[in-house]
């Protein structure tokens, strides 16, 4: 029985096995899927090397590109997403820490009247309160992907290449972007020692459009203009979503009689 030639797809060798002789990818690189991300996530958490340099210069240099590659099974050079954003988000909150960086500035201050505060407001404030470590700011980053890609998913299906991205890609292109934030991040660090995190404060939001419009841009081959139009469409059906069950939230925590020890706890 003869054996099959394959096309590698990192190096675009043609050779016969299961591993490519030149790269080393696998020749059984498959599409990513819901299965394969979770698959992924526990065994590769801090396994680093020098995959890890190169997917971080190419998240500052070419992020769009680097993830259309990815996707398209281009990934024997590249962490995978979730383990990296673990990586980094420990990097950023230790360099801060030690240097006693206010990072609570990206996040209104500890409120002096919470009963002034909007019940829609105080929930998220408790929330951004139990936030105690790494483990803790990496679930609510990824709890923030999985909250944006519904809006994500459904307004970039109207570019040519989206329409061809299933949930799963979605989810791994937008962990890829915030790496790219917190990396960014790290590369802030002096000025936002200096400044007690004001910079971190004033700038992550902007930043994050930014690397949304600049990312999709290369991913689906769109001009600026309508990667702007698609991100700001995105955004916006983020946050009207975000609101909607924030307040069915707080409704409920207030007729469950829970607001009372939020407001206690946040004073």
């Amino acid at each position: 029985m003869q054996i099959k030639r394959v096309k590698c797809k990192s190096c675009g060798s043609e050779f016969k096995g299961k591993y490519c002789p030149h790269c080393g990818q696998s020749a059984n690189i498959k599409r990513i899927t819901a299965k394969s991300v979770l698959t992924d996530l526990f065994p590769d958490i801090f396994h680093v090397d020098n995959r890890f340099v190169h997917t971080c210069v190419e998240l500052l240099h070419c992020p769009g590109h680097m993830m259309r590659r990815f996707m398209e099974g281009n990934r024997v050079k590249y962490c995978k997403p979730v383990p990296l954003l673990f990586i980094l988000v420990a990097v950023f909150l230790v360099i801060n820490h030690f240097f006693e960086v206010n990072l609570e500035t990206k996040t209104p201050q500890v409120v002096e009247h919470p009963e002034s505060i909007n019940e829609m407001n105080l929930v998220i404030y408790a929330l951004l309160a139990n936030i105690q470590n790494t483990a803790d700011q990496t679930w609510f980053t990824l709890a923030v992907v999985v909250f944006t890609l519904i809006p994500n998913y459904i307004v970039f299906r109207a570019s040519e290449y989206g329409k061809h991205m299933n949930i799963a890609e979605h989810f791994c292109v937008l962990v890829f972007l915030e790496c790219q934030n917190y990396l960014t991040g790290i590369l802030l660090f002096p000025f936002n020692w200096l400044t007690d995190g004001w910079v971190y404060a004033h700038c992550s939001i902007l930043l994050l459009l930014f690397f949304f419009v600049w990312d999709f841009k290369q991913l689906l081959n769109i001009s600026w203009w309508k990667s702007l139009k698609l991100s700001c469409a995105s955004w916006s059906l983020f946050l009207a979503l975000f609101m909607l069950i924030t307040t069915i939230i707080s409704v409920t925590l207030n007729r469950l009689g829970y607001m009372d020890s939020i407001i206690n706890k946040l004073q």
